[in-house]
C-alpha cells in the first residue's frame, strides 16, 4: 500500500468488507505495530479490525530487500473477515468516539448529539474494547 494513505485504504476495505473474504497487504512496520499496541494508540481502524476480522503478521520485509531501498521497514499483514455485516453508522459512531482522543467519551458523544442512557464516568474511547464500543453503539441507536 502507498504508506502515506495506508489508513485511508484500510478504512475503505473495512467499509467494503462484505465483498471480501480476506486481504493481505504490506504496510509500513510502524503502522502494522499499532494493531498490536496498547489501547492508548487505539483508534477507529483498530476497533474495525478487531470487530470485523482476525488478523496476523505474515512476515516482515526489511528496507534492504527493495531497490531503491525505502527509508522504512515493512510488514505484511493478513486480515480474514468474519460474517458481521459492515455498518456505516457504526463506523461514523467510532469516528465520533475518537474525534478528540484526549477528551472523555461522554463529552465526544454529547457534542455529536447522542443522548446518553447511562453515566460513562471518566472513560476515554481508547479504554474500551471493540465489543464494549459496539455494545455502547447498540445502546445509543
Amino acid at each position: 500500500l502507498p504508506y502515506y494513505i495506508t489508513s485511508d485504504i484500510l478504512l475503505k476495505c473495512f467499509r467494503e468488507k462484505d465483498k471480501l473474504k480476506s486481504m493481505t497487504v504490506m504496510m509500513q512496520k510502524e503502522a502494522a505495530a499499532k494493531f498490536f499496541s496498547t489501547r492508548h494508540e487505539y483508534g477507529t481502524l483498530n476497533i474495525l479490525a478487531d470487530w470485523y476480522s482476525d488478523y496476523r503478521v505474515v512476515c516482515t520485509a526489511g528496507r534492504h530487500g527493495f531497490i531503491p531501498a525505502p527509508n522504512v521497514d515493512s510488514t505484511v499483514m493478513e486480515f480474514v473477515f468474519n460474517d458481521r455485516k459492515a455498518d456505516e453508522d457504526f463506523i461514523r459512531f467510532l469516528d465520533v468516539c475518537f474525534s478528540q482522543r484526549r477528551k472523555l467519551l461522554s463529552g465526544n458523544l454529547k457534542k455529536a448529539g447522542y443522548q446518553l442512557t447511562r453515566d460513562l464516568g471518566n472513560i476515554r474511547a481508547e479504554q474500551l474494547t471493540a465489543e464494549e464500543l459496539h455494545q455502547l453503539y447498540e445502546e445509543l441507536r
